[in-house]
């Protein structure tokens, strides 16, 4: 059974103790700290001098579109800036707020 988005039994939480709101957000703070390093990579590549290895071209800007997300989402899962845990503690106060519970820490 479900009430407002939420099972009724255990008021959401999953085996790991996170309800599904909190997992949520977890996933969205590490989904924008993936697309803000992917940003970051990319603007400091266009900050250096081009070399003629690659050639100059859409292939050339498609690959390394690839490689930047790539090393972001990869970055991000490891949380190598902390950016996302960082959020993850602030917001995660709002939600508790709303949802009148405990915040839980991050665990994986």
């Amino acid at each position: 059974m479900k009430y407002n988005g939420m099972a009724a039994s255990g008021l959401g939480l999953r085996g790991d103790g996170l309800s599904i709101q909190e997992r949520r957000l977890r996933e969205a703070c590490r989904d924008f700290e993936a697309i803000f390093i992917s940003y970051l990579l990319k603007v400091m590549r266009e900050s250096v001098p081009q070399s003629s290895l690659f050639g100059d071209g859409l292939c050339k800007d498609i690959y390394f579109s690839i490689i930047d997300k790539q090393m972001g989402e990869e970055m991000a899962r490891r949380e190598s800036l902390g950016i996302a845990s960082m959020l993850y503690r602030e917001l995660s106060k709002r939600l508790t707020e709303q949802i009148g519970e405990a915040p839980d820490k991050i665990t994986e």
